[in-house]
Formats: C-alpha cells, sequence, structure tokens
C-alpha cells in the first residue's frame, strides 16, 4: 500500500522535502509509516523523528486527515499521514 507522508516544521528540513512516498503492508501501523520515512530520509530525519532504539520521539505527533492517531493506531485506509515536530517558543 503507497501512501504519502507529509512533514511539517523540523521534519520537512531534516527530510529535505515537503512530502515523500512511502510502500508500507496492509496491517501498517503509524510507527511503520514513521520507521519507513525514516529509512528512505536518511539519518537527518532519524534523528529527530527516531530514538537510539527506533521508537517515535514523543514530542513527534502524527495526523491522518486532521485527526491525530498515535503511533500503534492502525493506518485504517489513509492515503496520507503528517507527521509534525514538537515546537518550544512561546
Amino acid at each position: 500500500m503507497v501512501l504519502t507522508v507529509h512533514f511539517m516544521a523540523q521534519l520537512k528540513n531534516a527530510a529535505g522535502t515537503p512530502s515523500i512516498q512511502v510502500d508500507v503492508g496492509e496491517n501498517a501501523t503509524i510507527k511503520d509509516v514513521a520507521a519507513k520515512a525514516a529509512e528512505r530520509c536518511g539519518n537527518s530525519l532519524r534523528s529527530i523523528l527516531l530514538d537510539e532504539k527506533g521508537t517515535p520521539r514523543s514530542g513527534v505527533l502524527a495526523f491522518c486527515g486532521d485527526q491525530q492517531v498515535g503511533w500503534d493506531d492502525a493506518l485504517n485506509g489513509a492515503t496520507e499521514v503528517t507527521l509534525l515536530s514538537g515546537m518550544s517558543g512561546g
């Protein structure tokens, strides 16, 4: 199943592109999508998106459409996922 991954904020800079397409299995989770994106875009993205164990960092948010989703959530037919790194400031 091919889907589009959109990157926002710091993740877009690290990926070097605003979006990519990844191919994941039918039973893939959002975590699987993040791992495929990190694999495809290299260490710059991987270091921001995933920790040393390959687990998505808690400061990164994932969305399907306008709904925030958890890392272990199934794609449920989604064709697009947006990943957003946390921002600080005030």
